[in-house]
This record gives C-alpha cells, structure tokens and sequence, in this order.
C-alpha cells in the first residue's frame, strides 16, 4: 500500500512541475492567459508537495501520519480556496479590481482638453482581469465631440487598461451646474 501512495504521489508532483516548467517556458500566450494559467498549476504543486512528505512519512511511521496530514492538508486547502473565494466575491458583487482608482480616473478625464462635467461613472469587473468602465462626459460647446472621445479613449486605455470602455458624449448646458448626478459623488 505505501509503495503505492508514494509513487502516485511522486509521479503527481513531477506532472505539477513539467507543467508549470512547460507554461513558463512555451511563449504559451499573453500575460493574462499566463496569469490564468499559472495560478492553478502553483496550487497544486503546494498540496502534492504534501501528499509526497506524507506517503514518505506514511511508509516509515504510518501511525501518526493520518491525523497530522489531514490537518495540514486542510489547513492547506482553505488558503487556496479563500483566494478563490475572494476573486469571486469580487465578481459577483461587480467590484473594482485592484489598482482601478476611481479618483485617478476621474481626475485624468476632468483634465481633458473639452471635458467639462462627468456624470452617470461606473467601474466593475467582468473577471478578475477586465476592468470596465461606463461614463458619461459632457463636453465644452467650442469641442468636437468625436475628437474629444478619441483622446479621452486612448488616454484612459492607456493608462488604466480597461477591457471594455463605454463613453458617451453630451453637450454641457449650464442647467447642469446644479445636478446632484454630474457632482462630485462617486456612482
């Protein structure tokens, strides 16, 4: 029986490392597969790194090897699962992903030539790794729409990498000065 768990064991971390060694070294495609990709793969190198140490300990001291690798092992399994559980939480709930600022956004897009008042913002994500933003700009009278929205588009895809940008242009009217919406409030 220890034989077995010991060479299943050992043959499932060399698997975990070929793989992770082949990922790495493949050009397998663009940061964000790698960043899908990889994940995984480093999560179960931990865990059968584990069930290696303990089909070893297993074939030597099979008494005490149960009870203490169970407990290691869940312990183990909760670490990867609470990562994952986050990234989901932040899914479901259409949160913002890390290094997204609303304020940065929004202080880069007031400062466009044209721009005059923003309105009716959104940022969410659609996975961990796509950013979207939906905003509505109201431009100065004297700027052409179209040219505002090009730069507007290429500044903030430049900076902030969003997967999916929806900008709407509107006319400013002075009516707007006092809408609740087009203030500082952070939708």
């Amino acid at each position: 029986m220890g034989d077995h768990v010991l060479v299943t064991s050992g043959c499932a971390v060399v698997v975990n490392i070929v793989t992770g060694l082949i990922l790495h070294q493949s050009g397998y495609g663009t940061a964000t597969a790698m960043g899908t990709a990889m994940p995984p793969v480093h999560n179960q190198r931990t865990p059968s790194s584990c069930v290696l140490v303990a089909a070893y300990i297993l074939y030597f001291k099979p008494k005490y090897v149960d009870p203490i690798c169970t407990f290691l092992f869940s312990i183990l399994v909760l670490g990867t699962t609470l990562t994952i559980l986050r990234d989901v939480n932040l899914v479901l709930m259409e949160g913002t992903s890390k290094g997204v600022g609303f304020t940065a956004i929004w202080d880069l897009l007031l400062l466009m030539e044209g721009v005059e008042v923003l309105h009716t913002r959104h940022i969410w994500v659609l996975t961990v790794a796509q950013p979207v933003l939906s905003v509505h700009l109201t431009i100065t009278q004297n700027a052409a729409a179209q040219a505002v929205l090009k730069v507007v588009s290429a500044h903030v895809q430049g900076k902030f990498h969003f997967h999916t940008m929806t900008i709407r242009i509107d006319d400013y009217s002075e009516d707007m000065k006092d809408c609740q919406a087009c203030q500082g409030s952070l939708d």
